[in-house]
């Protein structure tokens, strides 16, 4: 399987600093507390949102997944998951535990995944302001699974430094 998917899939890069300047287990943590405060931010407005469309007075007919009384607790479920997997994450990356930062990655990709594919039917076109926020966190969560990606695999695959001990010659004249 490794020997096929090197034939057909395109090599990712390797970074060694996030954001050109800054190396990649602080770049992670840094992004991680931004996303943290990002979704401890939005988390509430998800709730009252919820709150406010379950309690409404408009007749709920067939329950469906277009329905946004089915639509919204999915949301604030993965939002949920977010806040904890970014905890994972913090913890992760401060401990510089491989471990837990696999474990991130692997549940991120699919809450991201997930989340994206649950919120495309709902996507409202004319509202920019919420949409350019929500680009610019669904970006920062891509982002911050791109480093966490480089840091796990990416470097272990890669073994680019060698160390080698070598003895100077001395030549006598």
């Amino acid at each position: 399987m490794k020997n096929l998917c090197n034939l057909k899939c395109p090599k990712i890069p390797v970074v060694r600093k996030c954001c050109f300047c800054i190396p990649t287990y602080v770049g992670i943590t840094v992004f991680g507390y931004a996303d943290l405060t990002l979704a401890l931010v939005a988390f509430p407005m998800l709730m009252y949102e919820m709150v406010d469309e379950l309690t409404s007075d408009k007749p709920h007919g067939d329950m469906n997944y277009s329905d946004p009384a089915v639509h919204l607790p999915v949301i604030v479920a993965a939002a949920l998951a977010d806040i904890v997997l970014t905890v994972v994450l913090l913890i992760g990356a401060h401990r510089k535990n491989k471990l837990m930062l696999k474990i991130y990655f692997y549940f991120a990709t699919v809450s991201q995944l997930m989340t994206l594919l649950a919120d495309l039917p709902f996507f409202d076109y004319t509202e920019y302001k919420k949409n350019a926020i929500y680009i610019f966190f669904v970006a920062l969560n891509i982002y911050l699974l791109f480093l966490v990606h480089n840091v796990v695999y990416v470097r272990e695959e890669s073994r680019e430094i060698q160390y080698i001990a070598y003895e100077q010659h001395r030549t006598s004249v």
